[in-house]
């Protein structure tokens, strides 16, 4: 259960605080930015769902969820590395969506 906790809690803030960290935060980050963030986010679902069970198969759920976990905590990290000069960099970290959702 802790696992879930942790995951719940790193999920929530990136879903619910990503663009107020990235207007807030950036220097002169576009409306458009914004956009294109959950645009990139969503695109990299659709693959995952495609091979997620095969995945499942081949590794087992709970190392699944385990790479899940730690790829957050990584993109999480790559959030707060982020230079506030540059915005757009963002949508490099993106992808990692994908495998965390």
């Amino acid at each position: 259960i802790t696992n879930l906790v942790i995951y719940g809690v790193l999920i929530t803030l990136v879903d619910r605080f990503l663009n107020v960290f990235l207007l807030q935060d950036f220097v002169g980050t576009p409306k458009v930015l914004i956009g294109a963030t959950w645009a990139v986010m969503c695109s990299f679902e659709i693959p995952v769902f495609m091979f997620v069970e095969r995945v499942w198969k081949r590794i087992g759920l709970v190392n699944v969820l385990l790479g899940s976990e730690l790829l957050l905590a990584l993109r999480c990290v790559l959030y707060a590395v982020l230079p506030r000069s540059r915005p757009w960099l963002v949508l490099l970290v993106e992808p990692l969506h994908g495998i965390t959702f």
